[in-house]
């Protein structure tokens, strides 16, 4: 059986992180040999009762999307939050191509949105512990 090497870079953006603010992150210097990446957000709560697409999107002026995941509702009647440990979302090869012409390739700025379909849900409250990138 072949062996696999990773390169695995933990880079932390926020403890406590607000989820609508700039997450700003330091990439590795071989991020580039790296075959995947992904946001990865630890102490996940949000509403029970919602479904929603949380997108990754940059902060800067052309707000492309680089990512998203779905977080189902249990029904429109259920109360409180779910309470998940551990969310990853892939970064898609828009990542790649938008961090390569950025002129400082060291730094990334991100933000993490809600959207209800094609709308963004400004109302909808979620909170998480710490987010960060992982590069593989």
């Amino acid at each position: 059986m072949a062996a696999r090497f990773w390169i695995l870079a933990f880079l932390t953006c926020c403890s406590n992180a607000q989820p609508d603010k700039v997450h700003t992150f330091q990439l590795p210097e071989n991020w580039r040999k790296a075959t995947s990446a992904s946001l990865i957000i630890q102490g996940l709560e949000a509403p029970k009762n919602r479904a929603v697409i949380l997108r990754v999107i940059t902060a800067d002026s052309s707000s492309a999307e680089l990512g998203s995941y779905t977080l189902m509702a249990e029904s429109p009647e259920a109360k409180g939050n779910w309470q998940r440990p551990r969310v990853e979302i892939k970064l898609t090869t828009a990542f790649r191509k938008w961090a390569e012409t950025k002129e400082d390739t060291r730094e990334i700025r991100l933000r993490i949105r809600p959207y209800a379909g094609l709308k963004e849900a400004p109302d909808y409250k979620w909170t998480a512990k710490e987010i960060r990138l992982e590069v593989r």
